[in-house]
């Protein structure tokens, strides 16, 4: 057959040949079969059966996984080792988790709290390999980590202009805004090199 695999119209012939009694035949109908790929596939039920049973042996080895107790003791020398050992393989991230501020809640969850939104996305790069280290180390399965976004962050000014730092400067010592007069200089322009 031509065209194995493909759909394929074929034209059945097929004849009426019974008739009663006064009636004489009919002329033979015409009607179109058309063959299809199978739409059972032994592959596709057997990987549905595999993820079945993965799934299933999932779900018991949940039931059966650890949850220990922990105290936030426990938890601060964690916290201390995972960060020395990210700190020379993974700089951003070392800088990230330093700088955030942590909790254990309740329901012993671990609350991240970062001081801006791109602090919290870096922290997404590692948080697989961060709950994997706690669930192992703690002995508890169940951990879930939090990650929120301080908002009193966004109104800190992280990068300070030169007419700022030399406010600063000059609240401290008075002499600096007479200097800036005697020599007349320009604190908001950048420096010309010759």
């Amino acid at each position: 057959m031509a065209g194995a695999g493909k759909n394929v119209l074929q034209e059945n012939i097929i004849s009426k040949t019974e008739t009663s009694g006064n009636e004489l035949p009919t002329e033979p109908k015409k009607m179109a079969i058309r063959r299809q790929n199978p739409i059972f596939s032994i592959n596709a039920e057997a990987e549905k059966l595999i993820a079945k049973k993965e799934e299933s042996d999932m779900a018991k080895e949940e039931k059966e996984l650890p949850n220990e107790e922990f105290t936030k003791h426990d938890f601060l020398r964690l916290w201390n080792e995972f960060l020395e050992k990210i700190k020379n393989h993974n700089r951003p991230a070392f800088n990230v988790l330093q700088t955030a501020e942590w909790e254990i809640n309740k329901s012993n969850d671990i609350v991240l709290s970062f001081d801006s939104e791109s602090m919290a996305i870096e922290f997404e790069n590692l948080r697989e390999q961060f709950v994997i280290f706690f669930r192992e180390n703690l002995n508890n399965y169940y951990i879930q980590v939090l990650k929120k976004v301080k908002d009193e962050a966004s109104d800190k000014k992280h990068i300070k202009s030169r007419r700022d730092i030399f406010n600063e400067m000059a609240e401290k010592n008075e002499n600096l805004l007479r200097l800036q007069k005697i020599f007349d200089l320009d604190i908001d322009n950048t420096p010309r090199y010759f």
